[in-house]
C-alpha cells in the first residue's frame, strides 16, 4: 500500500507543481493575464491555468492502471472526459460561447464515460436504497456533466473558491469510500485527483497567483461528475454540492436565464479590499451577494474563508447522513 501511495501519488504532485508553474509562466510570456477585480491594487494573474491539471490527472491514473490499482477503462474514461471539458473551456476562454451553447457542449464530457460503460445504472437513494435506471440513467450522466461544469463555471468568482469546494468533495468522498469499504479502485480514483489538484490548490488560493479560467472550471466540474458517477457517490456529490447549486440556482433565477458571468452586472462593489453587495436593483442576488449582506461586507479572504467553511460543514453533514441513513457501495 505505501508503495503503490508512493509510486501513484508523488509523481502526480510533483508533475502538477511543474505543469502549473509551466503554464504560468507560458501565460505570462504571452501576456495571456487576467486583472484580480477583488483587490484595490491593479494586480494581473495568469488567466487559464486550470488546464494544466489534465497532465498530472492523466500520469497519476496512467501509474495507478499499470500499477493493477485502477481498472483502464476508468482510468482513459475519465482522462477523456476531462480532457473534453478542457477543449470546451478553451474555446470559451478564446473565443468566448453563447449561454446555450455552454449547456450544450457541457454535455460532451459524459460521452467518454458512456461509451466506455464505466457506470453503474443502479444508484443510491436516500429512503429507496439502489433505485434501477437502466434507461433513465445515461440522460442523467448527461444532464450531471453540463451542471457541474456550468456550475462549477458560474461558481469561480473568487480566489481558491472553487477549488476548496472541489477539495472539500474528494476529500470527504474519499473518507466515506475508506470507511464503507469501496472497491480500492474507487478510493484510488479520488486519491489521484486529490495528489494533482492539492497542490495546483496553493497557487490559486488567496492571493492567487494563477486563475483556473473557463478551461480549470469546467475541468473541475467534469472532476465532480466523474468522482460521482465513477465511484458510485451521486448521492453525496448532490447532497454535499449544495451550496454549488444554490449559487447556481440564484444566479439563473435573478439574472433571468443562463447568462455569461461577464455580461451581468457584478453582484458586489468594492470598497478598497472590501466587497459589499451591490445596490443596483437588476445586479443578480448571487450567493456571493447574499452572504455579504449576511456578513456586512467582507474582504476577499474573509469571505472565502467562510464560504469554504459552510461547504466543509455541508460534506460533513452530506457524509454523516448517508452513514445514518445506511448508505453502502453495491
Amino acid at each position: 500500500m505505501i508503495v503503490e501511495a508512493l509510486s501513484i501519488l508523488l509523481p502526480t504532485s510533483i508533475i502538477s507543481v511543474l505543469s502549473s508553474w509551466g503554464a504560468a509562466k507560458a501565460e505570462m510570456r504571452k501576456g495571456f493575464l487576467c486583472r484580480d477585480v477583488h483587490k484595490a491594487e491593479p494586480i494581473y494573474v495568469p488567466c487559464s491555468v486550470g488546464i494544466a491539471l489534465l497532465l498530472p490527472i492523466a500520469v497519476g491514473l496512467g501509474v495507478a492502471t499499470a500499477l493493477g490499482t485502477i481498472p483502464w477503462r476508468y482510468s482513459v474514461a475519465i482522462v477523456l472526459s476531462l480532457a473534453i471539458a478542457g477543449v470546451v473551456g478553451i474555446v470559451d476562454d478564446v473565443r468566448g460561447l453563447s449561454p446555450r451553447a455552454k449547456i450544450a457542449l457541457g454535455l460532451l464530457p459524459a460521452i467518454p464515460i458512456l461509451a466506455m460503460r464505466t457506470y453503474v445504472p443502479r444508484p443510491w437513494v436516500p429512503f429507496m436504497g439502489f433505485a434501477r435506471m437502466y434507461i433513465v440513467y445515461p440522460l442523467l450522466v448527461l444532464a450531471a456533466y453540463t451542471v457541474f461544469c456550468n456550475g462549477a463555471n458560474m461558481i469561480d468568482t473568487h480566489n481558491g473558491l472553487l477549488v476548496g469546494n472541489v477539495l472539500a468533495l474528494l476529500g470527504f468522498s474519499a473518507a466515506l469510500s475508506a470507511l464503507l469499504g469501496a472497491p480500492h479502485s474507487y478510493l484510488w480514483i479520488q486519491m489521484t485527483l486529490l495528489s494533482a489538484i492539492i497542490p495546483y490548490a496553493v497557487l490559486n488560493a488567496y492571493p492567487a497567483r494563477v486563475f483556473n479560467g473557463n478551461a480549470g472550471s469546467f475541468i473541475l466540474g467534469a472532476v465532480m461528475a466523474s468522482c460521482a458517477i465513477t465511484c458510485r457517490l451521486e448521492a453525496f456529490y448532490v447532497l454535499g454540492n449544495l451550496v454549488m447549486f444554490i449559487n447556481g440556482w440564484l444566479y439563473l433565477v435573478s439574472a433571468g436565464g443562463f447568462l455569461q458571468k461577464e455580461r451581468v452586472k457584478r453582484p458586489v462593489t468594492m470598497n478598497g479590499d472590501e466587497m459589499k453587495p451591490s445596490c443596483e436593483p437588476d445586479a443578480p442576488v448571487t450567493f456571493t451577494r447574499l452572504a455579504l449582506v449576511l456578513m456586512g461586507g467582507a474582504d476577499e479572504k474573509r469571505y472565502v474563508a467562510a464560504v469554504l467553511s459552510t461547504v466543509v460543514a455541508n460534506c460533513f453533514l452530506a457524509s454523516a447522513a448517508l452513514v445514518l441513513l445506511g448508505f453502502r457501495f453495491g
